[in-house]
């Protein structure tokens, strides 16, 4: 399941951030790539370590937590601090798979890689390529969202970043591991949780039969959770 968040960041968001990317202190992105990943990667990145990408990855963290549409969708459990990278003068990333096992933020053990995220932080028409392309089951699908914006898709998916042959793509991405592993299982009880809200609002009167529908939904996630 591929899911859109239109508006992860607001304008107020993004002003507080982007003047700063003129002085950001940019790093070959394959110093962190493992395998065969150093050989398609070509981009820039922020450090862990430096201010800026704390920042952002602070603010992205955020506004993830409080995101409705995304926690429904994705049912997370644990988030890795987001990575800022940097895409420019033909800058892409060849079709690779992400790990699926990640180290947890708080340094002990690993995170499991369920989905993967991209915040885009530059508006479309400021650069030309870039799209991230998603090789999914059900087609391939090229996502260039405007600044703000959020792709959420299966970390299982090959995919990978044409080149920007004009200006620079700047954006966030990282990695979560949800509560309910199944992709397929996922996918059932967001529709769920849909169709749940949905109907609140056609069908106000009909509240204690809604409830069910919803103490399902949770049960279904207490089953299906790990």
């Amino acid at each position: 399941m591929l899911t859109i968040v239109p508006d992860l960041l607001s304008p107020e968001d993004l002003a507080a951030i982007i003047p700063r990317m003129a002085d950001a202190k940019w790093t070959d992105g394959a110093e962190t790539a493992h395998g065969r990943a150093k050989e398609v990667k070509h981009n820039l990145q922020l450090l862990p370590s430096d201010d800026l990408g704390r920042d952002v990855a602070k603010l992205v963290l955020e506004r993830m937590g409080a995101n409705a549409h995304f926690t429904r969708a994705a049912l997370p459990e644990r988030i890795l601090p987001p990575m800022v990278n940097c895409y420019r003068d033909g800058g892409s990333y060849g079709p690779h798979s992400d790990r699926a096992l990640m180290g947890a933020p708080d340094g002990r053990g690993s995170l499991r890689t369920d989905l993967s995220a991209t915040v885009f932080l530059c508006e479309p028409d400021s650069y030309d390529g870039g799209e991230l392309v998603i090789d999914h089951p059900f087609g391939t699908r090229a996502v260039k969202l405007k600044a703000g914006a959020m792709v959420v898709y299966p970390s299982s998916t090959l995919h990978w970043v044409k080149p920007v042959t004009r200006g620079q793509r700047i954006c966030a991405v990282t990695w979560i591991e949800s509560a309910v592993p199944d992709p397929e299982q996922r996918g059932l009880i967001h529709e769920m949780t849909m169709a749940i809200t949905a109907l609140r609002q056609v069908r106000p009167g009909e509240e204690a039969h809604l409830e069910r529908l919803n103490n399902v939904r949770m049960n279904l996630i207490r089953m299906w959770s790990r």
